[in-house]
């Protein structure tokens, strides 16, 4: 599926239930799922019950991001530039036994 499907897809069945889509509120949600996908992967959830709960966060996500974008942008299109971006952008990242460093 591609992305720009995938976020239209959730924006019409957030506007369809109702579904606050506010920044202010869905970022308190983001905070909630986040910890949610962290509980699913620390009890040692299946496979599927962690993917869900990763879905969750690209619902709200998807809701974020299309409160700042338009319709027509390409998201694979900007997808392929950042990670084209990051293959030649050291970042940071944590080493153990040396802290932050860039990789």
């Amino acid at each position: 599926m591609k992305v720009n499907e995938r976020t239209r897809m959730i924006v019409q069945q957030a506007k369809e239930k109702g579904w606050n889509n506010t920044d202010n509120w869905l970022f308190r949600k983001l905070q909630n799922e986040i910890a949610e996908l962290d509980d699913s992967i620390q009890q040692g959830d299946s496979p599927e019950e962690i993917a869900t709960e990763y879905i969750d966060i690209i619902y709200i996500l998807d809701q974020i991001l299309s409160n700042h974008i338009d319709d027509d942008l390409d998201m694979e299109f900007v997808f392929l530039k950042k990670f084209k971006a990051n293959e030649n952008t050291p970042k940071k990242t944590w080493e153990e036994g040396k802290g932050i460093v860039k990789k």
